[in-house]
């Protein structure tokens, strides 16, 4: 765990989103691979509003429904 400034304990290891969002036969598997992460207690997912032209965004939305205060997102953004 990192502690942050505000006193919130943030995981050191997630789940990366690299290629995520890229193939529409994919989206399934991959949804179901980050909630086995949140499943199995990852509780963090990295990602990025260019991977898959902003579908592996979707793809975590999805993943994280109905259970988004479990988890911190970390997404870089474009300049």
């Amino acid at each position: 765990m990192v502690h942050g400034r505000d006193g919130l304990n943030i995981p050191a290891f997630g789940l990366g989103t690299w290629r995520m969002g890229e193939s529409k036969s994919e989206r399934a598997a991959e949804i179901a691979a980050l909630k086995l992460g949140l499943d199995e207690g990852v509780r963090l997912i990295d990602t990025a509003e260019m991977y898959g032209g902003g579908g592996a965004e979707e793809i975590v939305a999805e993943a994280v429904r109905g259970r988004r205060d479990e988890v911190f997102i970390v997404s870089k953004v474009m300049p």
